[in-house]
């Protein structure tokens, strides 16, 4: 997202108000990709800054079959 243009950045924004009414959050990210970790770190500090980062937050890991061992290092510690 820091690549982004403002303008898709605030749709981006607009559309997580909407876990301001959920119960819960799932954040899915692709486990193989190298940048997974910095990708959630984004989201996490835009629920942050919209207050959403008091639900349930559940970390759904897709393409685990593609990741390696050294891809799912960061999430261990979750």
């Amino acid at each position: 997202m820091r690549d982004l243009p403002h303008t898709l950045i605030d749709a981006f924004r607009s559309t997580l108000e909407e876990s301001l009414s959920a119960d819960l959050l799932l954040l899915v990210t692709d486990a193989a990709d190298p940048e997974a970790e910095e990708r959630l770190e984004v989201v996490r500090e835009l629920l942050h800054s919209l207050g959403a980062d008091q639900k349930p937050i559940f970390l759904i890991l897709n393409k685990i079959d593609r990741a390696t061992d050294r891809d799912l290092a960061p999430f261990y510690a979750i």
